[in-house]
């Protein structure tokens, strides 16, 4: 096992100390343990993941996004930063913990059990070559952190919801987030998503324009991309301007994760690099 090998190990055993303190905290009350044993396993797992990220790149010579191994890498790096900052405004997103972390030390592992290096053809490396690369592949990996902490903010809300409809009092009640911050979190999630994932196709738009004399070729990744644009860009224009919230606003957070999946995993089939 090579030393990339190592901090991916590394990572992937800080975040499950992370994960299985936050479960036993909460199993028998709230953090009873304190943050630190929580927090410190976390951020030692993160600087280790930073790390791997950061010799990955110069390794291979360009953003590590290429191979299976190196986008489960990135993008679990993504959703946990952005899950950093979301937590570190507000003490009632521990548990929305349990439902990251598991995300991101699967995404992780897929990571450590993948392959890393493959050749590339040389339009592709004429690509990663572009300065404007690494602002388009930031902005698309933080939108979809930001769509996924929406998801996962409309699906707390629904299952809270569904409890208080029943009159059930145990553990979703007791330790979720109210109704009212759980609309908080998704309709924050929602708008970061949606301007990193508008800044993402604007410099993706711009490396198409350098990269191909025929600026429009009928991609279907672009056409389902911009769908899915516009589709974020109603839910926001009607959250905003006719208040849309509750279950209609949840589910429609639920739709459009859903939808922005299919996109990302249409693109990495049909060789797109995002």
């Amino acid at each position: 096992m090579d030393r990339a090998d190592l901090l991916l190990l590394g990572t992937t055993i800080g975040y499950a100390l992370a994960l299985l303190h936050l479960i036993v905290s909460l199993w028998l009350g709230r953090m009873r343990f304190g943050r630190w044993p929580f927090a410190l396993p976390l951020i030692g797992g993160l600087g280790a993941h930073t790390i791997w990220l950061v010799r990955a790149a110069m390794r291979f010579g360009h953003v590590p996004i290429i191979s299976t191994q190196e986008v489960f890498a990135l993008l679990a790096w993504a959703i946990l930063v952005y899950y950093l900052f979301v937590q570190r405004k507000r003490r009632w997103t521990d548990v929305l913990g349990l439902f990251v972390l598991p995300i991101v030390l699967l995404f992780v592992l897929v990571a450590l059990v993948s392959t890393g290096f493959k050749l590339l053809p040389q339009e592709l490396e004429d690509l990663l070559r572009m300065p404007a690369l690494p602002l388009h592949i930031g902005f698309m990996m933080l939108a979809y952190a930001g769509f996924l902490l929406a998801f996962l903010a409309a699906l707390m809300y629904l299952l809270q919801e569904r409890e208080l409809k029943r009159k059930r009092f145990g553990f979703i009640y007791r330790y979720f987030p109210s109704l009212s911050t759980c609309e908080t979190i998704g309709h924050r999630s929602l708008l970061f998503g949606f301007l990193m994932l508008t800044f993402g196709i604007g410099t993706g738009i711009i490396l198409l324009r350098r990269s191909d004399p025929v600026f429009w070729r009928g991609d279907p990744i672009i056409v389902l991309a911009l769908i899915t644009w516009l589709f974020y860009l109603i839910v926001v224009h009607y959250r905003l301007a006719a208040g849309w919230r509750g279950r209609r606003a949840a589910l429609l957070l639920i739709v459009g994760f859903l939808a922005t999946a299919a996109v990302f995993t249409s693109a990495r089939l049909f060789g797109h690099i995002l």
